[in-house]
């Protein structure tokens, strides 16, 4: 399995939405503020300002690992289809966090702040 740190931003065909967009969209965009696909988002935003616990670790990982599925367990985007996720590193000092999330194939090391 390789490990890909940066998504390249080219499309297969120009209907596609690339990659990068498609992934940056499923994170950061607030589960419900959609008004024609409701489920689709994540619930990341309501990790801001809370204490960087276990629980805390806990609720990342599912939300982060939700957010790429509808509400019939079907991936969003077929080509980011979701294993697992772990917490690579978090930097209290900051509010960032590392994540690796494994997919079918491939595997993306992020990094998310602000929390």
């Amino acid at each position: 399995m390789k490990t890909v740190k940066v998504i390249s931003s080219i499309t297969t065909s120009v209907f596609c939405v690339s990659m990068q967009k498609s992934f940056t969209r499923m994170t950061t965009t607030p589960l419900k503020s959609r008004t024609l696909r409701p489920n689709f988002g994540s619930r990341m935003h309501e990790l801001i300002d809370k204490v960087m616990d276990e629980r805390w670790k806990l609720l990342f990982k599912k939300y982060l690992f939700e957010c790429f599925f509808d509400e019939n367990n079907e991936p969003w985007d077929k080509r980011f289809k979701v294993r697992s996720v772990d917490i690579v590193s978090i930097d209290i000092l900051t509010g960032s966090v590392r994540a690796r999330i494994n997919f079918e194939g491939f595997e993306i090391e992020t990094q998310m702040g602000g929390f």
